[in-house]
């Protein structure tokens, strides 16, 4: 039923210039011309557009790269995953990344376990999914072997591999994917440095110690 293609589903709201687009970009650079490779905007989707199934079925791995929201998917992937539902994804195998704004990867589990679960409902071969701790590090700019996210540069390279021999995954990417970039105190001084800086850009520097609800 299916062909050897790959189908990335970009479940970021902010689309190409995203943490999402970044390790999609990536990993697509990394298979080459190994593997038909194709992207799916999970916002923005006309889902109702034949084309779209037809891209998908017509894959054999399905890989969602995607942000946490509130420790589950975006409301967007959502709505299409339950499009895909409405076909038949048997024999199709399918794999999810998860980035959030939190330094520990831990927070996406939840996430990588509903994911889990739509593959083993819909007969789907589960090949895991990648847990990515402070996304906010990479905020869209194109990933470096050099920079902080190191560990996930060579987890990425594993998994590619893996996909291009149609091999198991190795524990290891999964590990070391789920490495701090940074120490925690760190990465929330930077991160709240960021956060008021936006802020200030946007004239509501002072709404940041608003206690409506105090």
């Amino acid at each position: 039923m299916t062909s050897d293609g790959i189908l990335f589903i970009n479940g970021s709201p902010r689309r190409g210039r995203s943490t999402s687009a970044s390790i999609i970009g990536h990993m697509r650079n990394l298979i080459g011309d190994s593997l038909r490779t194709d992207v799916v905007f999970a916002t923005g989707c006309d889902l109702s557009d034949r084309d779209l199934v037809d891209s998908m079925i017509g894959s054999r791995i399905i890989i969602l790269v995607s942000p946490l929201y509130v420790d589950a998917l975006p409301s967007e992937v959502l709505e299409l995953m339950r499009t895909f539902e409405e076909n038949d994804l048997r024999g199709i195998s399918f794999m999810a990344v998860f980035n959030c704004g939190f330094p520990e990867s831990s927070h996406n589990s939840t996430a990588i376990s509903i994911c889990r679960n739509y593959s083993a409902a819909n007969g789907m071969r589960w090949l895991g999914g990648l847990a990515i701790g402070g996304g906010g590090a990479i905020d869209g700019r194109p990933l470096s072997a050099n920079g902080p996210e190191r560990h996930v540069v060579r987890s990425l390279q594993m998994v590619c591999d893996s996909l291009v021999e149609d091999a198991p995954i190795p524990e290891e990417a999964f590990s070391l994917a789920s490495r701090q970039f940074f120490p925690v105190w760190l990465y929330m001084i930077v991160a709240n440095h960021q956060w008021k800086t936006r802020a200030k850009g946007l004239g509501v520097k002072k709404s940041l110690k608003y206690r409506p609800y105090q």
